[in-house]
């Protein structure tokens, strides 16, 4: 996990590295303990292909996405994944990752002095 040291341009693409690997890699209780670390508490994931009758966003959460990642696959014998910085700014950064379940842009916010994936806005490629 992003221990904070480097810059911030090495600190933002492991923190998104860390959310993807959640579900690429180690145990259970690796992988559930990596996204709790890498994902803000408030985190709002939301998709297009899951907007509700009522016009809301299905919401993913931290609880849900520990959930996830716990009970994951291995995806990495499926399909590589890849992360791109897209904009870095202050305390605020986008990344676009490419992963076995689609395309995610993040927004992470650089709080307390850790990076963290705040939004999430994914759909399956």
């Amino acid at each position: 996990m992003n221990t904070a040291v480097g810059t911030d341009l090495d600190q933002v693409p492991a923190v998104a590295t860390d959310y993807l690997t959640s579900f690429y890699e180690g145990s259970a209780e690796e992988r559930a303990a990596r996204i709790e670390r890498a994902i803000h508490p408030d985190l709002a994931k939301r998709s297009p292909s899951y907007v509700q009758e009522d016009g809301t966003f299905r919401q993913w959460t931290l609880p849900v996405m520990i959930e996830i990642a716990a009970g994951s696959v291995d995806y990495a014998t499926k399909r590589p994944y890849s992360v791109r910085v897209l904009d870095l700014a202050g305390d605020m950064a986008s990344v676009r990752t490419d992963a076995e379940w689609g395309i995610d842009y993040m927004h992470l916010g650089k709080i307390d002095g850790q990076w963290r994936v705040v939004n999430v806005l994914w759909d399956a490629a």
